[in-house]
């Protein structure tokens, strides 16, 4: 299989829960659209929602409703 076999376009997209002494991979998903890619993000981000404080949720809940809009 040759280099270009294994390249195909489309977005890569991670999920990091960062600590300050540590970085732990959550979720990532490979998709061939942005709006995909908005979609699967959606999941995570609502999961880990749930750990933030009334103030960091208040931001994030903006971002989920209107924010994807900007992106």
């Amino acid at each position: 299989m040759t280099s270009t076999e294994l390249l195909r376009p489309g977005f890569w997209s991670e999920c990091l829960l960062v600590a300050p002494d540590a970085a732990t991979l959550v979720a990532s998903y490979g998709a061939d659209t942005a709006r995909e890619t908005l979609r699967w993000l959606r999941v995570p981000v609502r999961m880990l929602q749930s750990l933030c404080t009334d103030g960091e949720a208040e931001s994030v809940t903006v971002w989920l409703l209107f924010g994807q809009v900007r992106s």
